[in-house]
């Protein structure tokens, strides 16, 4: 079976078109053009996904994370104008050719797979687990690796979903997140009325009778599109015409330089939650996520042959 960097340019192939497409429709549109056979089709990963639709859309998040398709609506997957110039080169996408790009060495250092090259004659860089990572790595660090090259990938896939929701179901994903963490354990987590919020989507009651209360406001915001200071001072305000000294801020996005200085000067306690945090803590606590397979690490019971 191909490596999963080896369906980076049938992948762009098949979305040369410019046409958008579904992650599924690009899995069996590259089946199609690489003629894999039914014995092929028929392997499968342990959670049960065909290996050729796996590796296929493991291509298309490091292409993206290279800037060569995008991927601006929820399910909907472009090639971009860049994706077009690495066809018109004429030569295989290899892994060594995204590392040209800045966005996508950042994301490498983001999940900590950056390594040395081991380009061979082939031109195939660090795509499967090579020679040098297992001289270097232990089977514990790989796993490691793997596991956190996997999370960021679901936290890119999290924050593109929710960037594409509606903006009210965005505000119970927070909430809900929130209800996850504890938050509201003796009293509620509630999200407001959408006509007359004052600046607050959700209101979380500390205990049973609501006499302590935590003010949330929830941001949908594109990935430039920073949360200025106007905002987190309108969310100050409402907090204080709540007579409440408790707020959390989320957004898909990220803050202003300088935000946790304000912050502090106001004299409340308001939580900042960004893009990146907000799905670690979705993943941390099961919200819109869940678990397709897990891997068992066992050692030898010294006390079953001791006693």
């Amino acid at each position: 079976m191909y490596k999963f960097y080896e369906f980076f340019t049938p992948v762009l192939e098949v979305m040369k078109d410019g046409k958008t497409y579904s992650r599924h429709e690009v899995s069996e549109l590259v089946a199609q053009l690489l003629k894999l056979s039914d014995e092929q089709r028929r392997l499968t990963i342990k959670s049960g996904r065909p290996v050729y639709a796996d590796r296929s859309q493991w291509a298309m998040t490091y292409l993206k994370q290279a800037g060569a398709l995008r991927n601006e609506q929820r399910g909907k997957w472009q090639i971009s104008d860049r994706g077009l110039d690495m066809l018109r080169q004429d030569m295989p996408v290899t892994l060594d050719a995204l590392k040209q790009f800045p966005e996508f060495v950042d994301f490498q250092q983001r999940v900590g797979t950056r390594r040395k090259d081991t380009v061979g004659a082939s031109g195939s860089v660090d795509g499967d687990i090579s020679n040098a990572m297992f001289a270097e790595n232990t089977p514990n660090d790989l796993m490691k690796m793997a596991h956190a090259q996997m999370q960021s990938s679901l936290q890119e896939e999290l924050l593109d979903y929710l960037r594409s929701m509606d903006v009210y179901q965005f505000e119970e994903v927070v909430a809900d997140l929130l209800g996850a963490m504890g938050y509201g354990d003796l009293g509620e987590v509630h999200v407001t009325k959408k006509s007359n919020d004052e600046g607050i989507d959700a209101i979380v009651s500390e205990d049973a009778l609501g006499l302590s209360k935590i003010f949330a406001q929830a941001k949908r915001y594109g990935e430039n599109n920073i949360v200025r200071k106007k905002a987190i001072s309108d969310f100050v305000g409402a907090l204080g015409m709540k007579n409440v000294d408790k707020g959390v801020f989320v957004t898909t996005s990220d803050f202003y330089d300088g935000v946790e200085q304000d912050v502090r000067a106001t004299g409340k306690s308001i939580i900042l939650i960004n893009g990146d945090r907000l799905t670690e803590l979705m993943i941390e606590h099961g919200v819109g996520v869940s678990v397709t397979h897990k891997y068992e690490v066992k050692r030898i019971d010294m006390d079953y042959f001791v006693g």
